[in-house]
């Protein structure tokens, strides 16, 4: 048995009290009237007026208890049962909190950012009781969002292939939009209403609560919350926990794409360098032929007493520095590109 069922027998309870009370009352009115008509003792007479009054003040308050019109006395009702909804409510939401700092540490370590957001997601959803948490990056060309992170609980079945990428339709992104405050709370899908959703009808979602992840001041992506066997009233404490877990998402996204950024940069500028020595090595080579050719036989020209020999070097001479001038217009015309 319940508070509240036991509360209402208790308040219940005292209307056989009252009736019988008000019999008592009734009887002891009589009798006094009885008593002074019959010009009885005076003490019998101050007695039955005096339980008269007592009894009228029983049954007064009697009365009052009853039907709460006295609010020290009142029965813990509707209040007390908001009051004790509100407790647990707060209760849950410092829980959140603790959970987030603990999230936040975790983040803020110099660790494995893929293995800390797993962490995270895992963390998360057995603190909210969702079937699935998700991470979906939004590609803004191809219109969809595409799941990078999740987990799972043991009986659902995870995201795959296809699965992993979502069409975002207009009805889904009004409903993202819906909020203004950054999420979108569906408690129940309702695919008869809303077609549009059919597209994720098939990966078993009943109730969604997504938050937007931004990077820059643009939205990167989303992270959600799903309940898949039955829908889902969203509660303060898990829109809470939702909200700042992608603020720490937005920033570890963030760094994480700084990270790849910085990575990437670093290999253009060491890939350019490596470049441009095998460019000089070339060059160093293509110069250096004809240069020396040319040297070789303008010696042999000058130390040789033969004319035909010496026409021979000349030749040769010619081509080398043709040879050469090509190569340096090339590099003059590599260096406007």
């Amino acid at each position: 048995m319940d508070k509240n069922t036991q509360k209402k027998q208790e308040r219940f309870s005292m209307r056989p009290l009252i009736l019988l009370t008000g019999l008592l009352l009734l009887a002891f009115l009589l009798f006094s009237l009885y008593t002074v008509y019959e010009e009885a003792p005076p003490m019998i007479t101050l007695i039955s007026v005096g339980a008269s009054l007592l009894l009228l003040l029983t049954f007064i308050l009697l009365c009052l208890v009853e039907w709460r019109a006295v609010p020290l006395l009142k029965y813990p009702g509707e209040e007390d049962d908001k009051l004790c909804q509100a407790e647990a409510s707060l209760k849950r939401q410092l829980e959140a909190q603790k959970l987030m700092t603990g999230i936040s540490r975790a983040f803020s370590a110099q660790e494995d950012m893929n293995a800390v957001i797993d962490g995270a997601l895992k963390t998360a959803g057995q603190f909210s009781g969702a079937g699935h948490i998700l991470i979906a990056k939004y590609h803004e060309g191809q219109n969809e969002l595409e799941c990078l992170y999740e987990w799972c609980d043991e009986e659902a079945r995870p995201f795959n292939g296809k699965a992993r990428r979502w069409p975002l339709t207009p009805e889904m992104r009004a409903y993202e939009n819906s909020s203004g405050q950054g999420y979108a709370a569906v408690n129940d899908f309702d695919y008869t209403a809303h077609p549009d959703f059919s597209p994720v009808k098939d990966y078993q979602m009943r109730a969604f609560l997504g938050h937007a992840i931004e990077i820059g001041g643009k939205t990167w992506g989303v992270l959600g919350f799903i309940h898949n066997e039955a829908p889902h009233e969203w509660t303060e404490s898990e829109i809470y926990l939702a909200r700042h877990l992608s603020g720490l998402l937005s920033g570890a996204l963030a760094r994480q794409q700084l990270e790849q950024d910085l990575l990437k940069a670093k290999e253009a500028v060491e890939q350019s360098g490596r470049s441009k020595g095998d460019f000089l090595s070339r060059m160093s080579h293509e110069i250096r032929t004809p240069m020396n050719a040319i040297i070789g036989m303008t010696g042999i020209a000058k130390n040789s007493k033969s004319a035909e020999k010496k026409a021979y070097c000349l030749d040769k001479i010619d081509e080398a520095s043709k040879h050469l001038l090509g190569v340096i217009n090339d590099i003059l015309d590599m260096s406007k590109i």
